[in-house]
């Protein structure tokens, strides 16, 4: 897998108008000088947008391997083939999240799709090319174990909340349903999996152990909708956090205790311990 040329030459060329451009006019002389300057200000900007909007539909259609869909149903063998495509679709949403995040760190809100990404990080120079292709640069694998800053989880965690919202045209302040990556550990009955609800009566019904409320992550954008719009403005500090609302194992509140995760499958997750809001490992780093 190669760097497809179309988003070679795009991602080339906004640095030649960038650069260029002025260059030249600077050369020539006289009005040429305003001139140059103008058009690399105007292609500059609309040539970054187009290599972004390549790169994102090069997540959206391009090849994973077979391989992956394999691990997925040997990890989990009740798994139909409709089952491990959908899987294979949340884990392209999550790339999508990460590729709208500006390099800042994404948190993996789904074990399913935690084994499919590990999977295809296997098949290290596929993986190097795909993030050269998707991303720009290297999306770094990051354990939850090895995240010091619990802090570091839960804005992880609220920054995919965000962008797999948007995908799926859901306000994320108040949603209506729960977009793919955050309900598929649910909808596919993954034991092991992070079950995310809406309905606290839904999330009492089941005796899953890792359990959530996804309130908490509309809230976390509902409290500053007013003061301040975009992605950058919608993760509160922990102190603006309302903890009290995650359920742990046992029907009683969860508090905010910090530590590694509760899981005893893949690199991270959370009941009551890891991150508060049900996040496991990540990814973050690299990129344009």
């Amino acid at each position: 897998m190669k760097l497809p040329t179309h988003i070679s030459l795009v991602s080339k060329g906004k640095w030649l108008a960038l650069l260029g451009f002025p260059l030249v006019s600077f050369y020539i002389g006289g009005l040429t000088i305003f001139l140059g300057c103008v058009c690399a200000a105007i292609l500059f900007p609309a040539l970054r947008a187009w290599e972004k909007s390549l790169r994102r539909k090069f997540i959206r259609e391009a090849h994973l391997p077979l391989s992956i869909k394999r691990a997925v149903a040997a990890t989990y063998p009740t798994l139909t083939e409709a089952d491990t495509a959908l899987v294979i679709k949340a884990l392209r949403q999550f790339f999508l999240a990460y590729s709208q995040s500006n390099g800042k760190f994404v948190s993996m809100p789904s074990q399913v799709v935690d084994v499919a990404w590990h999977e295809l990080i296997l098949h290290t120079a596929i993986y190097e090319k795909w993030c050269n292709a998707a991303f720009g640069g290297m999306m770094h694998h990051t354990p939850a174990k090895a995240l010091s800053n619990k802090k570091t989880l839960d804005e992880g965690l609220e920054r995919a909340w965000y962008f797999c919202c948007v995908d799926e045209a859901i306000l994320p302040s108040k949603p209506s349903r729960l977009p793919l990556l955050f309900a598929i550990d649910a909808k596919l009955k993954i034991a092991d999996g992070f079950h995310y609800f809406l309905d606290p009566a839904a999330a009492y019904a089941t005796d899953n152990s890792q359990r959530f409320d996804a309130n908490y992550l509309a809230n976390a954008f509902r409290h500053r909708s007013n003061s301040q719009s975009g992605e950058s403005s919608a993760f509160l500090s922990t102190s603006d956090r309302d903890d009290s609302i995650w359920w742990s194992s046992s029907d009683t509140r969860c508090n905010d205790s910090g530590g590694d995760s509760s899981s005893d499958s893949g690199d991270g997750g959370a009941s009551c311990g890891g991150s508060s809001c049900g996040g496991g490992c990540g990814g973050g780093g690299g990129g344009d």
